[in-house]
């Protein structure tokens, strides 16, 4: 029975030791419920940089030829750009004489731009820049005037892009 009644106390001591630490644990659980919050920024738009200086002599009547932009993003997170069409608003030329008297060289070039679909790999980095050429998109009628020679034409874009 000696050997019995120790088991007993060391079992006894164990179940109070553990019933004492349960005690003690729960009574510094505490747990709640409540609300918390986060806002969401606001985008900003998109934009271009002047890349004039890097086009190349490709448009003639009749042809076609790259458009190159350079897109710039502003926010804190990348975006990818999914389509670039003709925005609005004329299109201008460097040269005078090749406008007409609205100021759209569209109008008195026949210049314009076919809208572009974009794979996914036009990733513009947040708070970064992107240079894009787009292919042929840029076309010139049979329209066009001498004076247009040499000129380089801005056109306004409109994209569409996504985080």
């Amino acid at each position: 029975m000696k050997r019995h009644g120790k088991r007993l106390v060391v079992l006894g001591t164990a179940l109070a030791v553990f019933v004492v630490a349960s005690v003690a644990f729960a009574a510094w659980v505490v747990n709640g419920t409540g609300t918390g919050y986060a806002k969401a920024k606001n985008a900003v738009p998109l934009s271009t940089n002047d890349v004039a200086a890097t086009t190349a002599s490709q448009l003639y009547p009749g042809g076609s030829g790259d458009v190159k932009l350079q897109v710039k993003n502003d926010n804190p997170f990348p975006v990818t750009i999914t389509q670039v069409e003709q925005g609005a608003g004329g299109i201008s030329s460097d040269k005078a004489g090749c406008t007409d008297v609205g100021g759209d060289a569209s109008k008195a070039t026949g210049v314009s731009m076919a809208t572009q679909a974009l794979g996914s790999g036009n990733v513009v980095p947040a708070n970064g820049t992107l240079d894009i050429t787009l292919n042929n998109a840029a076309s010139m009628t049979n329209a066009s005037v001498n004076a247009c020679q040499g000129a380089v034409f801005t056109i306004p874009v409109a994209l569409t892009a996504g985080s």
